[in-house]
């Protein structure tokens, strides 16, 4: 976590710990401790928020997402998601690797990001071993490419030129769209946009 500044990343930890500890605990409490519990796990939900925004808007490279992602990993999401995504030897995904983020996760990073986020930095994204990874890159082409695809910017000649080059991207790597929900979450909304322009 060395994109976080340190107290930001300290609270991070302190309130996953929490949360962590807090899923055993709740059952055993009484009624008169549940009120105070309830309480100081609403202020560390808001803290957690507020240190995951902060660490977002701090990410300017490609390494900085992916060590910020591989952070936020969560082990029993990640076999979840590794039995869903069928990755066992025989089967369609077999060798894909995932982190264990859920999808509205990674799509905070890239809301975080995709605004100013350099198209030269994409391709390290996409060319991740992380399947949340690729779909980040996946997931900030798309924004980048809708936000140049508005009626307003359609006819304009260096929108055009934009387009373009994130479609050429993507192109270029779409191998790495190596499983059903990455093409299903960006081929309509770049390529199937951009055909109809």
């Amino acid at each position: 976590m060395s994109h976080m500044p340190k107290n930001t990343s300290y609270i991070w930890l302190f309130s996953r710990s929490f949360f962590a500890f807090s899923a055993k605990k709740v059952l055993t409490l009484g009624c008169a401790k549940l009120k105070n519990f309830v309480f100081l796990f609403a202020l560390l939900s808001l803290i957690r928020t507020f240190a995951h925004r902060y660490s977002f808007q701090n990410m300017t490279t490609a390494k900085d997402i992916i060590e910020c992602m591989e952070a936020m990993g969560d082990e029993r999401q990640r076999r979840q998601l590794m039995r869903f995504f069928k990755t066992a030897p025989g089967e369609y995904g077999y060798g894909d690797e995932f982190l264990g983020l859920k999808v509205p996760q990674t799509r905070e990073v890239v809301k975080a990001v995709e605004r100013d986020f350099p198209l030269s930095e994409v391709p390290a994204l996409l060319m991740s071993r992380w399947h949340e990874v690729r779909l980040c890159g996946l997931l900030i082409l798309v924004a980048q490419f809708e936000r140049l695809a508005k009626t307003r910017l359609a006819d304009n000649a260096e929108a055009i030129r934009q387009r373009d080059d994130i479609v050429k991207l993507y192109l270029q790597h779409a191998r790495q769209a190596n499983n059903w929900d990455l093409v299903d979450l960006s081929a309509p909304k770049i390529l199937g946009n951009w055909l109809l322009l």
